[in-house]
C-alpha cells in the first residue's frame, strides 16, 4: 500500500496466498495500481478467477521477456494484455471459474476416482456434504453426473488441482480423460436406448 506501484506482476500460485485473493485485495484497497498475472498451463480455473477480481493481463511464465515488457506498458497505460492461448484459457474455463474452491477440490478428488466417502475422508467433511457440493458442481457445470463432470474437468486442463490433490502425472491425466470422456458417452448412449424402453413399458 506504501508504494503504490503502477503495475504490480503476481504469480498466480503463493504459498502464503494465492493470487486470486491477492488480486482482489489489491483492486479494493489500491485501486489504481493494475495487475498483471504471470501463470503456467494447468491453473485454468484459478486463472479465470484473476481475471474476475480484477487482473489487467496474464501471461505464460515462458513468455519472452520483451514480450512481457510490452504487456507491463500496455496495462501501465490502462489497457489490457491478454495472449490468444491465455484468453482460451480463460474463455474455456469460465464454468470453472464459477465453482468455489472447495468445490474445485472436491472435482480434483473424483478426477482421481476417489468415492464419495473417501473425499469425505480427505478433505474431513461428511458424506452428505461432498454429496450437496456434487448437486451445485453439477448444476454451476451443465451437466448430469460426476463422470460428465470429470470428462469436462480434464478436457478444459484442470490440472492443478488433480496434482495437488494425488500427484498425477502427464500421461496418467490424458489417459483419465480419454476414459472419462468414453464412460460420458457410454452414458449418454444407455440413456438414449433405455429411453424407448421406458415409453414402451408405460
Amino acid at each position: 500500500r506504501e508504494r503504490r506501484p503502477d503495475v504490480l506482476v503476481m504469480d498466480l500460485m503463493m504459498p502464503k496466498m494465492n493470487g486470486v485473493e491477492a488480486t482482489r485485495l489489491v483492486r479494493q484497497s489500491v485501486p489504481e495500481t493494475r495487475v498483471l498475472i504471470l501463470t503456467s498451463f494447468g491453473t485454468a480455473p484459478e486463472l479465470a478467477k484473476a481475471v474476475a477480481s480484477g487482473a489487467s493481463g496474464a501471461f505464460i511464465k515462458s513468455t519472452p521477456t520483451e514480450d512481457l515488457l510490452a504487456a507491463i506498458r500496455t496495462v501501465a497505460a490502462g489497457g489490457e494484455a491478454f495472449p490468444d492461448e491465455v484468453r482460451k484459457m480463460i474463455d474455456d474455463n469460465r464454468q470453472l471459474s464459477d465453482l468455489t474452491d472447495r468445490q474445485l477440490e472436491i472435482l480434483a478428488a473424483a478426477t482421481r476416482g476417489l468415492t464419495t466417502s473417501d473425499i469425505a475422508r480427505l478433505l474431513g467433511i461428511s458424506v452428505s456434504c461432498v454429496l450437496k457440493h456434487f448437486t451445485v458442481i453439477f448444476e454451476k457445470l451443465g451437466v448430469a453426473n460426476r463422470t460428465e463432470a470429470v470428462a469436462l474437468a480434464l478436457d478444459r486442463g484442470h490440472v492443478l488441482l488433480v496434482r495437488a490433490v494425488g500427484g498425477v502425472g502427464d500421461e496418467q491425466l490424458h489417459g483419465l480423460a480419454a476414459a472419462h470422456r468414453r464412460d460420458a458417452r457410454l452414458h449418454h448412449l444407455e440413456n438414449d436406448l433405455a429411453a424407448p424402453l421406458a415409453t414402451e413399458e408405460l
